[in-house]
């Protein structure tokens, strides 16, 4: 296939392959997607930036649930560079432990414009500190390896990277692309134009990787930016220098990313006790310390469920419920009002032009509640717009289903007749926190 045979000549430089098993560790809960080894091998099969003439490569994925905030984003690579080779250069010596390089993280939307995301929900750069790999052991073939303590030999040296992203406040929908990019001698935004232990540092796709939580949409695809053709499965003919979808990466068409969640207590923060209902009475929590306090007791017996809600559906979705019971409702995603012109939709706004602007509702001539979704047939406040179109709502269960559909109609009666020209579906996660 496409991806041995590139890796196994031009790029045999970025691609090793651990021998050393993974064994399974305790589950992460506050992880919304988990595709880093659980145990972390000596080394794992990689992408290097400078081999490849890479600007940035990263994974669709699928996560959990949505409606959570990003706490940090962990990425696993490997670097192949020897300190020995540095010592040198004034900007690496004197430190044979590590080397420090910007890197940058992205997260899109699934949104793409002539296939390249066109939704950045955000964006955080970092000087990571970088471990320098091991010295070369003379006993490894060739003799420029290092000898791992399994006793095999590795060109590379596997360690996680991560991100913190709690003071972007950023809210995750279903779905996401994530991407990793940074400068190397030659490549990136602003290509360095010197060599550097940068063009020997490698983002990680592990071979055979699985996603223990959440799902990698596609594994046999990445997102790649790179400005050769030839590397791409289409030899470049939808476009170079762009980050895009590339196929034919199988086994190794995951990336090593994890994401974790915030701490569910600090939704109760900036004011936000306010808009969640006290499962005891139904009311608002009287304080944040009351809020606080319900979450810190009961968020480790939180569940979660994932549900779909078609938009040509009038009856909608139902979601059960037990009484006594918090559900904070997210629905993210978009679809497509089908009329001229056509509309693109979210839980609660509406746009015509690919989202550079909207109106809570259809554009004219229309109530303003049309095609938002409504919770048991009653509309509801989904708040202010949010470019990932996800919307969250709290509300306490009473044992029976609580039912979720797209309000297509007038005077506040659904027209099963309007429905025809709706298409697309809207995710629909729920987490319930029972006392």
């Amino acid at each position: 296939m496409r991806v041995k045979t590139l890796f196994g000549s031009a790029l045999a430089a970025v691609l090793v392959v651990a021998t050393l098993p993974v064994s399974a560790l305790a589950a992460d809960s506050s992880a919304l997607y988990d595709a880093v080894p659980a145990n972390l091998p000596p080394n794992v099969a990689s992408v290097g930036f400078q081999a490849t003439s890479t600007f940035e490569l990263g994974d669709h994925v699928v996560l959990k649930y949505a409606g959570s905030k990003a706490s940090t984003v962990t990425v696993t690579m490997s670097d192949w560079a020897l300190y020995s080779q540095y010592t040198g250069d004034n900007r690496y010596s004197g430190n044979p432990t590590s080397w420090t390089h910007p890197i940058t993280l992205n997260i899109y939307g699934t949104e793409l414009v002539n296939g390249v995301p066109s939704n950045k929900l955000a964006t955080k750069t970092i000087t990571a500190t970088i471990p320098w790999r091991p010295a070369a052991d003379p006993t490894c073939n060739g003799g420029t390896a290092w000898r791992a303590s399994d006793s095999n030999c590795y060109n590379g040296y596997a360690f996680n990277l991560s991100f913190d992203l709690s003071d972007l406040n950023v809210v995750l929908p279903k779905e996401v692309i994530l991407g990793v990019s940074y400068n190397t001698g030659s490549y990136g935004l602003s290509p360095i134009g010197e060599d550097g232990p940068y063009n020997s540092l490698n983002v990680g796709v592990p071979s055979n990787q699985n996603a223990t939580v959440g799902s990698d949409f596609n594994t046999d695809s990445l997102f790649w930016n790179t400005s050769y053709a030839p590397f791409y499965a289409d030899g470049g003919t939808a476009g170079v220098n762009t980050f895009r979808e590339d196929t034919s990466w199988s086994p190794n068409g995951t990336v090593a990313f994890r994401i974790n969640s915030g701490d569910f207590k600090d939704e109760c923060k900036n004011d936000g006790w306010k808009t969640i209902p006290n499962p005891e009475n139904g009311n608002a929590f009287k304080n944040q310390g009351q809020c606080v306090s319900f979450f810190a007791k009961n968020q480790k017996n939180t569940t979660f469920s994932n549900y779909t809600l078609d938009s040509a559906k009038p009856s909608g979705t139902n979601v059960p419920t037990s009484s006594k019971t918090l559900y904070k409702v997210t629905v993210s995603g978009t679809w497509i009002n089908n009329r001229s012109p056509a509309d693109q939709v979210d839980t609660s706004y509406v746009s015509q032009n690919n989202w550079l602007s909207y109106t809570n509702g259809p554009v004219v001539g229309y109530a303003d509640s049309l095609l938002e979704v409504q919770l048991n047939r009653n509309f509801v406040n989904w708040g202010s717009y949010n470019s990932g179109h996800t919307y969250s709502y709290w509300v306490v269960g009473t044992g029976s289903n609580l039912n979720l559909s797209v309000f297509d109609g007038e005077n506040n009666f659904q027209n099963p007749g309007w429905y025809g020209d709706n298409v697309g579906n809207l995710n629909v996660s729920v987490a319930a926190f029972k006392l």
